[in-house]
């Protein structure tokens, strides 16, 4: 067998083929590898996750196989010792890639021990977004170490959006021909339109945490009719659930939903809306977009290179009012809501579909395994 079309994926630390399924994002994850396993004598998962994880093959192509956590011992100590438990896969494959950067110190260490050509994929930025986390110094420097070293190592680096691109060269001197931009991609034939009465207005998709900025969304619908629907989890749930009952808020909180169940919910809506301070390339965005649903973002980055303002979205500031005024804006006028729903789907279309994400990574795999 040809060793060279032979890939192992690194699962993120701590992430297994179980938690994927928990949080509703499995058919999403295990698509476009399915697709890929096509052009593969054999795809390795290297998982955190026991035996169960095993179960799951009956989802995958043939050609893809589950490696499972061997032992007992705390993920991040495991992790080291990884590419030692696997060392006869990992030996006869051509390339390794990472799933996101947390973790990738384990395709390093196999990249070191086998020779083989590593392909760091990330998201989002690690250390960027450390920063809102509330994380020490020390911390923050381990997580800036590690994608030094890994994109220094690395053959290709993956990320979604073009402000990773200019903050890996800022950061770390990285040549730009190292690094090759694949949005996150979007099954068109699931996210796409739905004649569906809108029961609700708005409609928020993601983490319950500081980073998405609901705080100040709620705040600028005091004093609106306008409902809300938040659907997601987090630490900061039941503060939020206080604040829209202590104002007479109409917000629904949805804990999870299938990520194929999304599409349906998105329809019963008239407009998403991202009020973040950051984002690396909103999956949810992009799935709303396809959906040819009006998008509102804040004007942050990994949203204000997605949407371009009155084209395919509108941008807006990070404050309560200025939130107010771009829904506003967006509902009084019904022409503008159907042209920019239109161009949010042209831009799907154009950049994210599953098809041309698949297509660039073959190139990818194309030029480095030789």
């Amino acid at each position: 067998m040809n060793e060279s079309m032979k890939m192992t994926l690194f699962f993120t630390e701590g992430v297994s083929i179980q938690i994927w399924d928990k949080v509703g994002m499995l058919d999403r994850e295990i698509k476009p590898y399915n697709i890929l396993a096509e052009n593969f004598e054999k795809i390795y998962f290297i998982t955190y996750g026991d035996e169960k994880d095993l179960e799951y093959k009956k989802y995958l192509h043939k050609n893809i196989e589950i490696l499972p956590k061997k032992s007992k011992l705390p993920s991040k100590i495991y992790s080291l010792f990884l590419p030692l438990i696997y060392r006869k896969e990992l030996s006869s494959c051509g390339v390794f890639k990472t799933n996101q950067m947390q973790g990738s110190w384990t395709a390093l260490i196999a990249k070191m021990l086998y020779g083989k050509k590593l392909i760091v994929r990330c998201g989002y930025q690690w250390s960027q977004f450390s920063k809102g986390w509330g994380w020490g110094f020390w911390k923050k420097m381990i997580v800036f170490m590690i994608e030094k070293v890994s994109y220094y190592f690395a053959d290709k680096i993956i990320v979604t959006a073009e402000p990773d691109v200019n903050y890996i060269i800022k950061r770390y001197n990285i040549n730009q021909n190292k690094i090759v931009i694949i949005p996150n991609y979007i099954d068109d034939n699931i996210f796409k339109k739905i004649e569906l009465p809108k029961e609700r207005d708005l409609v928020f998709v993601g983490r319950l945490e500081k980073q998405k900025n609901l705080d100040a969304l709620l705040e600028a619908l005091i004093n609106t009719k306008n409902s809300l629907t938040i659907v997601g989890k987090g630490s900061l749930e039941k503060e939020l659930k206080e604040k829209a009952s202590i104002n007479g808020l109409d917000v629904k909180f949805v804990d999870k939903i299938p990520n194929d169940k999304i599409p349906e919910l998105l329809n019963k809506h008239k407009i998403f809306i991202l009020p973040s301070f950051y984002e690396g390339n909103p999956k949810t965005l992009l799935e709303a977009m396809s959906c040819e649903m009006p998008v509102v973002g804040a004007n942050s980055p990994g949203i204000n290179n997605v949407i371009e303002d009155g084209v395919n979205g509108i941008l807006c500031e990070l404050d309560p009012n200025a939130i107010k005024n771009a829904l506003n804006r967006l509902i009084k006028d019904q022409s503008l809501m159907d042209k920019i729903a239109k161009g949010a789907k042209k831009y799907i279309l154009d950049k994210c579909v599953l098809k041309l994400a698949v297509q660039k990574e073959n190139i990818l795999y194309s030029e480095i395994i030789k």
